[in-house]
C-alpha cells in the first residue's frame, strides 16, 4: 500500500495477525514485568543481593542471565509501586507509559528527592518521557546540591602533604 503524507510517499504493509499477537501478549509480559520489579526492589532494599557476591541488584541479574539495565529500570519501578500503589492499574490501563512509570522509580527510591507538593504521577501521565525525565534529573541534581558540601573526614598526611594543604587553604 502506499500513502502520502507530508508530501513524501510512505510503502507499508498491513500485518494485522502481527499485531494481534502482540497486544495479546501484552498482559502476560506486564504481569512477569511487574512481579520482576517487585521482587528486584526487594531484593535491593534488603541488599540480598551480597550473599550472591554481587554489589548490587543489576549485577546479580546480569549474573542470573537477565538484562542488567532492564534489571535496574524493574528495580526502580518496584520502587514506584511501593510508593504509589495507583501506578500499577494505571499501567494496566495502559493510561501511563511503562517506561514513564519506571523512571518515577528514580525519584522514589531516595525519600529526599520528595515533596509533598509533588505530582509526579500526573507529570507522567501529562509530560513527554523526555521532558519528565529532565525534570527528574533537575530534582535530583537541586536536592543532591543542597546537601552540606564539607564533609568531615580524618586523614594521615606526611608533614610536607601538610603544609601544601595548609598552603592552599590559604590559598583559597
Amino acid at each position: 500500500m502506499r500513502t502520502t503524507a507530508d508530501r513524501r510517499q510512505l510503502h507499508f504493509e498491513r500485518d494485522d495477525a502481527a499485531l494481534a499477537e502482540v497486544a495479546a501478549l501484552r498482559a502476560p509480559w506486564l504481569e512477569q514485568q511487574l512481579e520482576l520489579a517487585r521482587l528486584f526492589c526487594r531484593i535491593d532494599s534488603k541488599s540480598a543481593f551480597i550473599p550472591a557476591g554481587c554489589g548490587s541488584v543489576t549485577e546479580l541479574a546480569c549474573l542470573l542471565g537477565y538484562d542488567g539495565w532492564r534489571a535496574g529500570q524493574l528495580c526502580r519501578l518496584g520502587y514506584a509501586l511501593e510508593a504509589e500503589p495507583e501506578l500499577e492499574l494505571l499501567l494496566r490501563e495502559r493510561a501511563i507509559g511503562f517506561a514513564a512509570a519506571c523512571a518515577l522509580g528514580r525519584i522514589y527510591e531516595n525519600p529526599e528527592f520528595l515533596d509533598p507538593e509533588d505530582t509526579w504521577v500526573r507529570w507522567a501521565r501529562c509530560e513527554r518521557l523526555a521532558d519528565l525525565n529532565r525534570r527528574i534529573s533537575r530534582r535530583i541534581e537541586t536536592r543532591r546540591q543542597e546537601r552540606a558540601a564539607d564533609v568531615p573526614f580524618n586523614a594521615h598526611l606526611t608533614l610536607r602533604t601538610a603544609e601544601n594543604v595548609a598552603r592552599c587553604r590559604e590559598i583559597a
